[in-house]
């Protein structure tokens, strides 16, 4: 029986789980669940853009290095690992195992191993029914429950006094996307896992006194160590663990990892427990991170043994890195399977014995085995080679011993001879390369295969030593005795030689082929190799899973009746109702949120309000593709383009037409706009005709790289149609006029019918039916415009946002529905309190809900939100609130999601950026607490070391950054500062400690030290950047509060977006800038003449030249001067020469001419 894939009121979907395993996926955990991964997930993006970019240098040819930015780590001799905890002190030998074999695990748990680690990771393949057999098994193994029972009756259960439970957990690079969140990004696997794990056995690891205990691969770098910190601390903070009750061991399986060793340590701070010898995986990443690199090909995978002198360099810097910290050095794995062959049994025996005494003799202080049958033996060389002590930590070995970062990749050159290069090294690797996706196909990630125990880390070897030894076209010695350079031909004719081996002798030919095609894919692969096996094959091992519910796509729209359609439409809705330009306009919308996400970033667009054409031009040509028209009442009322010709507040003085009006304009302008770019792309064409044919492709390329083409004209356009007018015919004609002209997304308020503007009091709400009636008026308008398809469809290309003022509302227009206790909006009223003096609205709750502790405007927003998308009637929801406040943002979606999730249903929301709030005053009052506490912690943590030599400046730094991490808000995206920001919070709060009199001491000094310098441009803006910071004054406080201003303001859009806000607007932007900018111009005019013009206007042609993004700056042209030209020459007539003749064209020849003798006007200002 299988568990359902949804859970009431919580917006996390997954795949189907067998209902004895519903319980790790309850509706508790899940709500635990989202919480952290919402958190996280924009950190998890950004370290794996980061792994991105160093596979980009390695393939441009950049060197290995150690980081320069993180030197002050590993120069810091002072800093230890956190103390040993019981379970660790003596790691001999650990043995490994998947998690999702329970036969496996019990084994592995009675086998007498200090530790098992049960893996989610390489040996278990991750298909979405192993990895929660995986967490069921732990689940039982902790609680001493775990059983198998064999088909012919014999049971295994765990002994009274199993081996050291560790959990392997999956990479950061991996996603569970079996399990989504409510915006459709996949689970980060590490996160899942960790947060799985510690959740359900945490507690009753304690309650026996261990310590949770997991291992995390394939970290890369001091970000990605830091990452799984931060998860694990949040993790233990919600269960209510202290802090650093887990205990982390690191596999350093990577190139960039064993560059960072140090850095990963340091920065899994007190979870830290050590680090392990991932040789296999190692070898993988140092053959993906050198895959281009001719220099470096790997001989057979046979000769890639321990004693090789970069894996033993490998080794030795791990051994160096753990005891210089004082924690435990893990080897390698012995992969070796026992075999009931004495002989053969004894030989392999005392292989896997000299490989672990060369470990301990490099000071290693226990490894891996993959067979219960290896531990006793193993031990017994511990034992021997360590004199019976739990761990040799404080051992001198591999201390002293110098490596450079070429010493941890370099292919010894005795072993570059074509001899180490051969037939049976490659047939080899593709026979155990296919033999291992058969059976990782097939849901096993753990497989036999001649002897040994492999993993996925074999098969990475395998297909990536193959697409090298192609791709540089190696020197082989083939089975005949010749040596030549492997090509296709050649690799082809042993690969199906391979093939048609291994299929005679499979029990599933179809499944052996399967697997032979995917890695003949990933071995003959063009350009660079693939990143993971899994990448290429996660779909296929689990085609058979359904696949989780995307919430976000579950948006249904109010159905008419088809009939009803059809007969308001009239004889011939296709002559008057052209909606090609809207379509397009929503196809746009849509597809833009789709892609955005789907590319690993939270989606978001912006809307800008644009008073007319001109500026709706400028915003497009701006926002890149993201940033869009707006159609605002707010913006029609203000500039007095309403009827009555006069400036107005924002009480509905604005027509239902004029909206619709307005986006006319602005088409017209954008239609113009496209003309112009169209005309002279196709006249620089023209020009290239002139050069020969092969040339002129490539000189096409650099015109639109130079000069990308601007898509004017199906940019989404938004606009507001206030509360309806409080009309249902009143919005339906609105929305008829609006997407006529190619508005497709309208926004709707519940006001009642005396509107006020957002911002403004005395604010009441219609009561939820009046709002009902009026966006069904909305949406029939559009189902009459778009067609029958749109009533009841799921892809909207006219899309309603629902927009509520109930969070600060104070009263609603009564009706006598609202006695009925299940009206949404009778638990808000305040009964009490009962009419207004009219009689007609009853006043609202105010304050906080005792029972929940959240605002009973925002509750009361939430229910009346999700009301209007439950009915179909609106796809985007949007909260007006009186400040920005991101906390009160993200539980109004979180809300608004759980009343939607029984129905399986979902909102996408909105977010109003307005102009009504004085930002910096209100971020400048928040930050102010977290100021304070900056300024306390400099002073009494880092100021007097750092004076005193004993704290490095790099490491003052970090601190800070923990702070803000630890104190700060999350929601605001504290943990996000950048360096420059943090380094302006560390001055300052040294400048607070030190004392004014000091600071002044230091400007005097700067200022006498200019001056000794001698008169020059360099001095002269230096001694006016000292003379600013006097004149600023010293308030170091203030300044700390300022830069928390400036990163929070940054952050916002981003972590609104992260919420569940993918769309953002700007009501009213260019109301006061465009005031700004006439009242200086006008000051500058009378004060110094053209001077100030002239600046702002160099300003603006070096930003149109650097962009291509301010054509409007050339106005002769952008108005269409040279269009009007064109039609002349079309026509015939002879006014042709109006453009070249004009100013604007002779002065760009002037500039052009500058430019090329490299002079000219500058941006600087005297």
């Amino acid at each position: 029986m299988m568990s359902t894939q949804g859970r009431k009121n919580v917006n996390i979907t997954h795949s189907p789980l067998p209902a004895a395993q519903s319980h790790l996926l309850s509706e508790e955990y899940l709500r635990f669940l989202r919480q952290v991964s919402g958190e996280f997930q924009p950190e998890y993006r950004r370290v794996l853009k980061q792994r991105v970019q160093w596979q980009k240098d390695r393939e441009a040819g950049k060197p290995l290095a150690l980081r320069a930015d993180t030197a002050w780590i590993r120069n810091d001799a002072e800093w230890k690992g956190p103390s040993v905890v019981p379970q660790l002190e003596k790691r001999w030998v650990e043995i490994t195992g998947p998690a999702g074999d329970a036969k496996m695990m019990i084994n592995a748990l009675n086998s007498g191993a200090n530790g098992y680690m049960a893996d989610l990771e390489d040996s278990q393949s991750p298909d979405w029914h192993g990895i929660m057999q995986g967490h069921q098994n732990l689940y039982e193994a902790v609680r001493g429950t775990l059983t198998f029972k064999k088909p012919d009756g014999q049971q295994y259960t765990v002994n009274a006094d199993p081996s050291a439970l560790h959990v392997r957990v999956r990479g950061v690079h991996m996603y569970e996307k079996h399990i989504i969140d409510e915006s459709g990004r996949p689970m980060p696997a590490s996160l899942f896992d960790i947060a799985t794990y510690l959740y359900h056995n945490a507690e009753v690891l304690k309650s026996k006194g261990l310590s949770p205990l997991l291992y995390v691969p394939k970290l890369q770098s001091f970000e990605e160590a830091t990452l799984i910190h931060d998860v694990i601390k949040q993790v233990e903070k919600k269960i209510g663990l202290p802090y650093g009750t887990v205990r982390v061991t690191a596999l350093i399986e990577t190139l960039p990892g064993i560059l960072e060793a140090e850095e990963i340590g340091f920065a899994l701070g007190p979870y830290w427990a050590g680090l392990n010898c991932g040789r296999w995986d190692y070898i993988f990443s140092v053959l993906k991170g050198q895959a281009t690199n001719k220099t470096q090909i790997f001989p057979d995978r046979s000769l890639l043994t321990m004693d090789m002198p970069f894996l033993t360099n490998y080794m030795q810097r791990i051994v160096q890195v753990c005891h210089r910290r004082g924690v435990h050095a893990m080897g390698g794995m012995s992969a070796f399977i026992p075999t009931k062959n004495p002989q053969e049994n004894e030989r392999i025996m005392k292989k896997v014995a000299d490989d672990k005494a060369y470990e301990i003799a490099n000071g290693c202080d226990g490894a891996w085995v993959a067979h219960p049958g290896m531990v006793k033996s193993i031990q017994e060389v511990f034992a021997q080679g360590l004199a019976g002590k739990a761990n040799q930590i404080d051992s001198p070995k591999s201390l002293n011993v110098t490596t450079t970062p070429k010493d941890y990749v370099t292919v010894p050159p005795n072993k570059r001879d074509p001899a180490f290069y051969t037939e049976k090294g490659l047939r080899n690797n593709i026979a155990v390369g296919i033999q291992y996706l058969t059976a990782w196909l097939q849901g096993t990630g753990a497989v036999a295969i001649n002897g040994l125990m492999e993993d996925m880390a074999t098969a990475e070897i395998s297909r990536l030593q193959v697409w090298q030894w192609l791709h540089h076209k190696q020197d082989v010695t083939f089975a005949d005795g010749t040596v030549r350079p492997l090509d296709k031909a050649s690799y082809n004719t042993i690969f199906q030689s391979v093939v048609a081996e291994l299929v005679a002798h499979s029990s599933d030919a179809a499944k052996t082929h399967e697997a032979a095609s995917l890695f003949n894919q990933l071995a003959t692969t063009e350009g660079a190799p693939a990143a993971f096996i899994q990448d290429a094959a996660y779909e296929a091992l689990n085609a058979a899973v359904p696949k989780p519910e995307l919430l976000k796509d579950k948006f249904v729209a109010y159905q008419f009746p088809e009939e009803e359609i059809i007969k308001l439409q009239g004889s011939r809705p296709d002559l008057l109702l052209d909606g090609k330009l809207t379509i397009a306009r929503g196809q746009d919308f849509n597809r833009k949120m789709t892609e955005i996400r789907a590319d690993g970033i939270v989606a978001h667009g912006s809307f800008i309000g644009t008073p007319n054409g001109h500026s709706a031009r400028n915003v497009v040509e701006g926002g890149l593709g993201y940033s869009w028209p707006y159609v605002g009442g707010w913006e029609l009322n203000a500039r007095g383009l309403v009827g009555i010709e006069q400036p107005m507040p924002d009480t509905l003085s604005v027509n239902f037409h004029e909206q619709g009006d307005l986006a006319r304009v602005i088409n017209r302008f954008l239609d113009v706009a496209d003309k112009v770019q169209h005309l002279e792309f196709h006249e620089k064409l023209e020009k290239l005709k002139s050069l020969p044919e092969d040339k002129r492709a490539a000189a096409r390329e650099k015109l639109l790289a130079q000069a990308p083409q601007i898509n004017y004209l199906t940019q989404p356009m938004l606009a507001d149609l206030e509360q309806g007018w409080g009309d249902p015919k009143k919005v339906f004609h609105a929305v008829l006029r609006c997407v006529e002209h190619g508005v497709n997304i309208m926004h709707i308020e519940d006001q009642y019918s005396l509107k006020r503007c957002g911002h403004l009091g005395g604010k009441g709400l219609d009561d939820i039916n009046g709002w009902v009636n009026t966006m069904k008026a909305a949406n029939l308008a559009a189902s009459l415009f778009a067609g029958v398809e749109r009533s009841g469809g799921k892809n909207q290309n006219i899309n309603f946002v629902a927009r509520t003022d109930a969070l600060s509302a104070e009263f609603i227009q009564y009706s006598h529905h609202m006695h009925d206790p299940s009206h949404p909006d009778h638990p808000f009223i305040d009964w009490d309190r009962g009419f207004t003096g009219d009689g007609r609205y009853l006043y609202l709750r105010k304050g906080k809900n005792p029972a929940t502790g959240r605002k009973f405007g925002l509750e009361h927003s939430a229910r009346r939100c999700a009301e209007i998308v439950k009915n179909g009637l609106a796809s985007h929801v949007w909260m007006e609130t009186p400040d920005a406040n991101v906390s009160d943002a993200k539980q109004f979606m979180s809300l608004v999601q759980e009343h939607l999730a029984p129905y399986g249903l979902f909102a996408r929301g909105l977010y109003n950026h307005s102009p009504s709030f004085v930002w910096d005053v209100n971020f400048f009052i928040e930050s102010q607490d977290l100021a304070k506490k900056l300024g306390d912690y400099i002073a009494a943590n880092i100021s007097r070391p750092l004076d005193q030599k004993e704290m490095s400046l790099e490491r003052a730094h970090w601190l800070v950054k923990q702070f803000l991490k630890d104190e700060g808000d999350r929601v605001r995206g504290d943990y996000n500062f950048t360096d420059d920001y943090v380094n302006q919070i560390l001055g300052n709060g040294l400048d607070l400690v030190r004392g004014e009199e000091n600071w002044r001491a230091q400007i005097d000094d700067q200022i006498a030290l200019l001056k000794a310098l001698g008169p020059s441009l360099q001095t002269y803006k230096g001694q006016k950047e000292l003379n600013r910071i006097v004149e600023l004054g010293y308030r170091p406080l203030r300044h700390i509060t300022n830069t928390l201003v400036a990163q929070r303001l940054k952050n916002f859009k981003d972590r609104l977006s992260d919420v569940g806000f993918e769309v953002h607007l700007c009501t009213l932007p260019l109301y006061p800038s465009d005031a700004y900018t006439a009242s200086r111009l006008a000051r500058g005019m009378t004060e110094t003449g053209i001077h100030d013009f002239v600046i702002n206007q160099r300003t603006a042609r070096k930003y149109a030249d650097a962009t291509n993004n301010l054509t409007s700056f050339f106005h002769q042209r952008s108005t269409g001067t040279g269009y009007e030209v064109a039609i002349n020459a079309a026509v015939g007539t002879g006014n042709t020469d109006i453009l070249h003749g004009s100013t604007e064209h002779a002065d760009s020849l002037k500039e052009q001419s500058l430019r090329e003798q490299d002079t000219g006007p500058s941006t600087y200002k005297p």
